[in-house]
């Protein structure tokens, strides 16, 4: 009889343990904490930023947004996902033939200022300078003659607008091209824009929008980037 109480016990327990083996094999497989790490890590390059709603609610930005969206495919509100700091500062006193020649209206071969605008109190005047292929940003103070240089684009991007927010803050767009060849940095999704046109792509298939806040006050500039998005076809 004992014998027999021995047997069933070792037939219970080695039924048991086929029981669990069977039941974890058909569940899904553990994660690793590892794994998890690599997954989340992964979903950071991604992710998006948000621009401060000074910016995004001011009139200025939103006209400037309405007149980007028919280049490229998707939102561009929706896909800011980097920033840098960077600061300037004001190099030298201008004469009135660099300011004449800043505030140019352009000729025919596009060099002058596609566009000016002062502060609310008049004291600073901004002008976006072209001088093709290139544009520069150049803040002017009226009131101590000296000249700053906001930012450089050479072939590959272009500044196109800038607005006030108030007498110590503005902000200045930019546009950037992603040209074959070119590292379209750490994200996926920039690559995907590359993919998608194949054979096709071209310079101006990808295209990066940039909005940088400026601040006289500290002399700062925050820049914000977005992925890379694909041009309308």
């Amino acid at each position: 009889m004992k014998n027999i109480i021995i047997v069933i016990v070792v037939l219970v327990l080695v039924g048991g343990g086929i029981w669990f083996l069977l039941r974890q094999t058909s569940e899904e497989p553990i994660i690793l904490e590892e794994e998890i790490t690599e997954e989340v890590e992964d979903e950071l390059l991604v992710v998006t930023i948000k621009l401060p709603a000074e910016i995004t609610s001011y009139s200025g930005f939103q006209k400037w947004l309405e007149g980007q969206h028919h280049k490229v495919t998707g939102s561009i509100l929706d896909n800011f996902a980097r920033k840098e700091e960077r600061s300037f500062g004001y190099y030298g006193e201008f004469t009135n033939e660099q300011l004449e020649r800043l505030t140019r209206l352009p000729d025919e071969a596009g060099e002058g200022a596609i566009l000016t605008t002062y502060s609310p109190d008049k004291s600073k005047l901004l002008i976006i300078h072209a001088s093709p292929p290139d544009t520069g940003v150049y803040l002017l103070d009226l009131e101590n003659q000296q000249i700053a240089n906001i930012g450089y684009c050479g072939t590959v991007c272009t500044f196109d607008y800038a607005f006030w927010l108030n007498d110590s803050k503005l902000v200045v767009t930019q546009i950037s091209f992603l040209e074959p060849g070119d590292d379209p940095g750490l994200w996926e999704a920039s690559l995907e824009c590359q993919k998608s046109f194949g054979e096709s792509f071209s310079t101006g298939s990808c295209l990066v929008f940039s909005v940088k806040a400026v601040n006289l006050e500290d002399n700062s500039r925050l820049d914000y980037y977005t992925l890379y998005l694909s041009r309308s076809q």
